[in-house]
C-alpha cells in the first residue's frame, strides 16, 4: 500500500471513511501539523456483554463494598 500524502486530500479522506465503517465502538483521530494531515490514529473499544442471567453491580461485588462490617460484632475496634 502507498503510503498517503498530506497534500492530496483525497487520499487520506477515503482512508478515514473506511476507518469509521469499519468501527462499532472507538475513535478516529487526524493529527494535523502546520494546517496538513500528517497522521491518522484509530482506537478501537470491545464492549462485552454478560452471559446468562444479568447481575446487578450490588449482586456480584464483595462484602466490604457494600458498607457490611466484617468485623467480629461483639467487640467492634
Amino acid at each position: 500500500m502507498n503510503m498517503p500524502t498530506a497534500q492530496n486530500p483525497a487520499e487520506w479522506i477515503d482512508i478515514v471513511v473506511d476507518r469509521v465503517q469499519s468501527l462499532r465502538f472507538g475513535t478516529v483521530e487526524l493529527v494535523v501539523h502546520q494546517g496538513r494531515v500528517t497522521q491518522i490514529e484509530m482506537t478501537e473499544r470491545i464492549r462485552l456483554e454478560p452471559s446468562g442471567a444479568q447481575k446487578s453491580f450490588s449482586q456480584s461485588k464483595p462484602d466490604h463494598w457494600n458498607g457490611s462490617n466484617t468485623r467480629n460484632q461483639t467487640n467492634p475496634q
